[in-house]
Parts: structure tokens; sequence; C-alpha cells
């Protein structure tokens, strides 16, 4: 490396690690961000989808962050409490899930029930999680309104196969649509909608 003005070189190793919740090469295109910077460090790019995403990954996250923050307590997780964590929309992240659990883990005695979660994360409804999702990408990407609909209608048709373990006859039912008008939508989202 040579600093500015420099007129030698100076050796150095390191590794740069950086995050970006936007889409940088996106924004290069758009003469947004300096191209130049972005061909340094996109080196490996891992993409981690939202946590809303990761549905399975949240009882692992709340286990660890239980040890976390009670390490000498032995607390459990209710049901009804895991139901909750795991149907809502999380809009915050793994933060927003670590500081759900740090409070619900300083009021417990020895197990987390609905009532020790925050009313958001407790009363949230699996239509207000699919839409909140859908109006995240319209407000912040510019969606149009069939993409919108077209979005929550994947989104819908995800989770109810999602909520019956891949069993198609069952997520119709969830969705109350026959069957061959669940396939046929299945069929037209093949594919993820490209705004989704």
């Amino acid at each position: 490396m040579m600093r500015i003005g420099g007129l030698k070189n100076i050796p150095i190793d390191i590794r740069l690690i950086s995050a970006s919740k936007v889409d940088l090469n996106e924004l290069v295109k758009r003469n947004m961000f300096r191209s130049d910077l972005f061909y340094r460090i996109n080196v490996v790019t891992i993409d981690i989808p939202p946590l809303r995403e990761r549905v399975d990954d949240i009882p692992l996250l709340v286990d660890h962050f239980l040890k976390r923050f009670a390490p000498n307590r032995k607390i459990s997780v209710t049901p009804d409490a895991m139901s909750c964590l795991t149907g809502y929309y999380w809009p915050g992240n793994i933060r927003e899930l670590r500081n759900v659990i740090q409070r619900a883990a300083l009021f417990a005695e020895d197990q987390i029930s609905s009532e020790e979660l925050s009313p958001e994360v407790r009363d949230n409804s699996l239509v207000d999680k699919l839409t909140g999702s859908c109006m995240d990408c319209f407000t912040s990407g510019g969606m149009s309104y069939q993409s919108t609909l077209e979005c929550l209608e994947y989104k819908l048709i995800r989770e109810a196969l999602r909520r019956t373990n891949g069993n198609q006859s069952h997520a119709a039912r969830l969705l109350k649509l026959s069957l061959s008008t669940f396939r046929d939508k299945m069929a037209k989202f093949q594919k993820k909608p490209s705004d989704c």
C-alpha cells in the first residue's frame, strides 16, 4: 500500500469485512456509490437474508441469547411464546430479537411465556407480518401496485407451505383455496418475483 503523496510501498496484511443493508451494486449503477471503492471491497459476497426469512434460526438464536443473558439460570421458552417469536416480522432483525430476549430474561423466573414478550411481538398476526414486509418493499424500492400484490401472494403461498411442512393440500386449505387454484398459483411463482 502507498500513502497518498508517498514514494514507497508499505507492506500490510489486512482483511476487510464490510456490511450493507442496501444493494451496493445497484447504487453503483445509479451513481450513488463510488464504483472504484465497490470493486475494491467486493471480493466475496455473502448474502444473509433477513431474520423473517430464516424462521428456523429463531429457536437457535433464542437459546444462544438466553445462555448469554442468563448464563447461571436455566430458562425455557413456552411453545406459545416460541410461536409468537417465530410468527413475528422482525423489522429490527437479530438486534431486535436479542433485545426482546434480553428483556424477557431479566423478568422471567424459569420460563418465558408470551406474557413476558413485548406487545408488538405477542400481538403480531400473519397478515401484519406479510403486509408489513411487502409495505417495506413498496415504500423503499418503489414497487408498483401490481408487483406489491404479486409479492404478497408469493409470501402467502410460501408461508402456508412452511406452516404445513410443504403439504400442498393443507396449505391450500389454510389459504381457503381449492387445490387446483393453489397449484396454479404455485406454478406462477416457480421463481420468486423479481421485486419481492
